[in-house]
């Protein structure tokens, strides 16, 4: 049993410096699940054999829960998956696993034997949040299963697709039944940084061109009062725009508030902040109000 779970470390550790990609490559198989598909298009299975479909019935300390999860194949024996599916689940939890289909309830079903969450995973940062799952029984390979291909190196600035079961549309939580993929376009390390500051070793971030289709790590039940932010190639140069958020209401006495507020801000071009405060970070741009009472404040 210790010599097993030192190999299975072994395999851990192996697999997270291979800097295993989010993505798969149009021309190759080459993928990690991700929770939910939000809209996309049906996957057929022998385009992304390497797809485990994981029902999870999770028991812990605390309580117990349903849910799914998606996994990638290692090899006949191992998957991998994302170690926030898992944590926090007792050994004493129930896992039964499909592969060779694109429906969830058809394929070649088997359960786990036995799951091991990398031992330096940080959930709320999401550092080295992947794990491996032993199957009971040895699965056989076929042009609709076979072994995910792991990466060296990241496909920055490359078209892909990522693949998983979850949900077809996002306000509504409309669950899907078969496996779904949307195209992504990877971004590099230095502009991903410009959105989340900082990417964990071992992660890629990328976008999708098109508001219908996306992936998405968590649901949020969209509706009048819950929208996504419209990302912007350009900032808005000459334009008036509106900064809001929750802070302060009075900058010399310091006094909070607890509403959201909102000022109209007049965004400058770059050459005019530059006279101002003589250096702009890339991808910054600035701003400022025509009241003197009511402006924005770091």
């Amino acid at each position: 049993m210790q010599s097993e779970k030192l190999g299975f470390r072994k395999r851990a550790r192996f697999i997270e410096l291979r800097f295993l990609s989010i993505m798969c490559l149009i021309s190759l198989v080459k993928c990690k699940m991700e929770p939910f598909i939000a809209g996309g298009y049906s996957a057929p299975i022998i385009g992304f054999p390497h797809s485990v479909f994981m029902n999870v019935h999770c028991f812990s300390e605390e309580s117990d829960g349903l849910w799914i999860c998606g996994a990638s194949i290692i090899n006949q024996m191992i998957a991998l998956t994302a170690a926030h599916c898992l944590d926090e689940c007792s050994k004493n939890s129930t896992i039964s696993v499909s592969v060779g289909d694109a429906h969830k309830d058809q394929g070649v079903k088997s359960t786990v034997h036995s799951f091991f969450i990398h031992e330096d995973f940080v959930e709320h940062l999401a550092i080295n949040d992947i794990a491996l799952v032993r199957f009971k029984n040895m699965i056989r390979f076929s042009d609709k299963v076979k072994r995910v291909v792991l990466m060296q190196n990241p496909p920055y600035f490359e078209k892909a697709q990522i693949a998983g079961w979850g949900i077809t549309d996002e306000e509504y939580e409309t669950p899907s039944d078969v496996l779904k993929y949307v195209d992504q376009f990877v971004k590099g390390r230095d502009h991903c940084k410009l959105y989340t500051g900082n990417i964990p070793a071992g992660t890629i971030c990328a976008t999708s061109d098109t508001d219908d289709d996306y992936s998405t790590s968590k649901s949020l039940h969209l509706d009048a009062n819950v929208k996504r932010v419209a990302l912007m190639k350009k900032p808005p140069y000459n334009e008036k725009g509106h900064v809001a958020g929750w802070g302060l209401i009075d900058d010399v006495k310091p006094k909070y508030g607890k509403d959201l507020k909102y000022v109209d801000q007049y965004v400058w071009k770059n050459e005019a902040c530059k006279n101002v405060i003589h250096r702009l970070p890339h991808g910054t741009f600035c701003a400022s109000s025509e009241d003197t009472k009511t402006y924005s404040s770091r």
